[in-house]
């Protein structure tokens, strides 16, 4: 497929799918609900309370990509709120 035939189906999906538009939003801070420790070293232990930057999504679906004291890893989308 060329160039062009690829933006344009692009575009068709995103006017087909608009949901596919309202993601997690990219580099927001997130506050965790609850505690959450850590089962793998990619993960991110941390206490109810939390606060989050440079949240935006993970390849893991139901993760998010977040730092938190200096350290970078997956957090549970469902146990944060975007502040």
């Amino acid at each position: 497929m060329c160039f062009g035939q690829k933006r344009v189906a692009a575009r068709a999906l995103l006017f087909e799918n608009p949901s596919s538009l309202q993601s997690t939003p990219v580099g927001r801070d997130a506050k965790a609900m609850y505690s959450c420790e850590a089962e793998h070293s990619n993960e991110l232990s941390f206490p109810q309370g939390a606060n989050f930057s440079n949240v935006y999504p993970s390849v893991e679906p139901g993760w998010l990509q977040a730092t938190y004291e200096g350290k970078t890893g997956l957090i549970p989308e469902n146990y944060v709120v975007y502040l």
